[in-house]
């Protein structure tokens, strides 16, 4: 017997040129009890959906399933309250640590400023009229006004810790 047709339609089937009536035809040729042996390894493949659809759900799952959906508890979600002092209180913190790190910056520049040199002992200074007098400040005034500065953002970090603590 020549199965030129089948073997036309296989081609076309994995080239995915069949339409549904020509894959009919093929399912309904493998299903037979004659299929030739070079056409065998194709059988499980057209086979396969029959063998897929006979298998259902009995019909008592839905009433199992609608049991096991009516035995859980309501779930009543976790609600929580956010203040816009929470919602700011890394921005806080951040301001804060940025205020400290900036006045210790200054008061070691201030302290690097007034330890080093201001001129070297080596080499003899000539100064350069320009017409304006030069001030010398007393260090301990600097290191004063320091102190001062840094005492006042201490105090602001603390207004600030305690604004996010309430």
């Amino acid at each position: 017997m020549d199965y030129k047709y089948i073997e036309q339609l296989l081609e076309r089937y994995w080239k995915c040129e069949t339409s549904l009536e020509e894959e009919a035809i093929l399912r309904s040729f493998f299903a037979q009890k004659d299929v030739p042996v070079s056409l065998l390894p194709y059988r499980d493949l057209f086979c396969q959906e029959q063998k897929m659809g006979e298998d259902h759900l009995g019909s008592d799952f839905d009433e199992r399933i609608l049991a096991m959906v009516g035995q859980e508890e309501p779930r009543t979600p976790k609600v929580r309250t956010i203040t816009l002092s929470s919602r700011l209180r890394p921005l806080f913190k951040a301001a804060a640590s940025l205020a400290i790190l900036l006045t210790f910056s200054m008061a070691i520049q201030q302290a690097m400023d007034q330890n080093a040199p201001s001129q070297p002992t080596d080499i003899p200074h000539t100064e350069v009229a320009t017409g304006a007098e030069t001030a010398h400040t007393d260090p301990s005034s600097e290191i004063d006004t320091t102190k001062t500065a840094i005492t006042s953002d201490c105090r602001q970090v603390e207004i600030l810790e305690e604004q996010a603590n309430n």
